[in-house]
């Protein structure tokens, strides 16, 4: 591990401090299912992982005979609590790279939560928004983040990022960092940010690492959307499309601005 700079005691706090904050939000949403409707259902299942939510809501959609917003607030809620979740476990590992993100990300976590939940309100005199997804459907939909194969996945995961991460850095330098960064997020964006948390101030200087959680965070806002457009409706695939990659955009633009 010496040649990678790699801490096995950091590894497991990683491993420790995601389980338990998607644990958190996996119990929330298992004992407050049946009292809160598709918005709760959005915010807990962006804390637990919004990429899974914005699959489960959107394929929920297609069953539902409901209006579109009240399935496109949810999933950019969602996503507005991927900027919180992020920056927390940002924070909790390397606070000098969480401060440089903290204006942008904390900016578009509320303004997603908060325009998520203009999207989604009820007009007056319409019935109650349905229940949040049902039994069957959640228990396919999250998978107990405590279990050991969730737990062991995620930390090979995160050390083969980490190892993979600082030999691209050596080797193509920021550009390759960059062009990572975007692959990334793409797929499972948590294992590269927090390897990135282990490189500020190391192989990736903070500004650089910066920059490369927020390309992350934006590609996985794309994929995101591209997911609501190809499982859910065309009334909902494409405003959250189209509303997803505006906020990727605009977290480019605000950390070059602020």
């Amino acid at each position: 591990f010496t040649a990678f700079e790699i801490n096995p005691f950091t590894i497991c706090l990683v491993v420790v401090a995601v389980s338990g904050i998607s644990y958190l939000s996996y119990l929330l949403q298992r004992y407050w299912r049946r009292e809160g409707g598709l918005f709760l259902a959005g915010l807990l299942g962006g804390a637990y992982s919004s990429t899974v939510t914005t699959v489960a809501l959107a394929r929920r959609a297609k069953q539902q005979a409901r209006p579109p917003a009240a399935y496109v607030g949810p999933i950019v809620a969602a996503t507005g609590m991927m900027y919180l979740r992020l920056w927390v476990l940002v924070a909790l590992f390397a606070p000098v790279l969480a401060r440089e993100l903290a204006a942008v990300f904390w900016l578009l976590g509320i303004a997603a939560i908060g325009f998520g939940a203009l999207l989604g309100r009820r007009p007056r005199g319409t019935a109650a928004p349905e229940q949040a997804p049902a039994d069957g459907e959640r228990r396919r939909a999250t998978v107990n983040p405590l279990e050991l194969s969730s737990a062991l996945t995620f930390a090979g995961l995160f050390l083969i990022v980490l190892v993979v991460t600082r030999l691209v850095a050596g080797r193509f330098g920021g550009a390759g960092l960059l062009v990572m960064a975007a692959i990334m997020g793409t797929t499972d964006v948590d294992p590269f940010i927090l390897g990135l948390t282990q490189q500020a101030a190391g192989a990736a200087p903070v500004a650089l690492a910066a920059l490369a959680v927020v390309i992350a965070a934006a590609a996985n806002n794309l994929m995101k959307g591209v997911y609501a457009f190809a499982f859910g409706p065309r009334s909902v695939g494409v405003p959250t499309l189209l509303v997803l990659v505006g906020f990727a955009a605009t977290s480019i633009v605000l950390f070059f601005v602020l």
